[in-house]
């Protein structure tokens, strides 16, 4: 017994049409985000965004950012898409400073989460904080880095720089 057309094939085939349709302009619908508000992007496919080397495992997560970063180059900023939804990811570091210290109301949950029960240390980072925990945490941290403490700190940063560098050159020998 057929719904719309006196076929059931006809039928099942009009609706798999009409699921596939519907579900690319699931997909697609944010595709345009970038392209309203002028910034530069990179091509999304449906179903992927700009992750498609990602998905697929021809590339890494850095390696990704790296070749993204290179093609974008001259720009402070450029676009991505995570599937279907719009990522922003910051070249210039004076736009990245007005984003995390001045604009920080404005940006302040940002995308980045991470699983406490897999990675506690870096689930207490300041970069995967929201709202009130990363204003506490920041308040802690600020009288940190003034900038004398840390030209105070800087000669200890380079001999342990050294080191490592050593280390990782003996290392390297073996």
């Amino acid at each position: 017994m057929a719904i719309i057309y006196d076929s059931v094939i006809v039928d099942i085939l009009l609706l798999s049409i009409a699921g596939t349709i519907a579900f690319y302009l699931y997909f697609t619908r944010n595709f345009n985000y970038w392209k309203k508000r002028g910034v530069v992007f990179s091509n999304p496919t449906p179903l992927f965004g700009s992750l498609k080397d990602l998905f697929l495992q021809r590339d890494s997560m850095g390696g990704f950012l790296m070749k993204e970063y290179e093609k974008h180059a001259g720009q402070p900023y450029f676009g991505l898409f995570s599937v279907d939804k719009p990522a922003f990811v910051i070249r210039d570091l004076d736009v990245a400073k007005n984003i995390l210290v001045k604009d920080f109301e404005v940006f302040q949950d940002r995308s980045i989460s991470v699983d406490e029960q897999t990675d506690p240390l870096n689930a207490k980072g300041i970069i995967v904080q929201k709202g009130k925990k990363w204003r506490y945490i920041r308040t802690k941290l600020t009288p940190t880095f003034s900038s004398n403490k840390i030209k105070n700190m800087f000669c200890l940063v380079d001999a342990k720089a050294v080191e490592l560098a050593e280390f990782v050159e003996q290392q390297s020998l073996r």
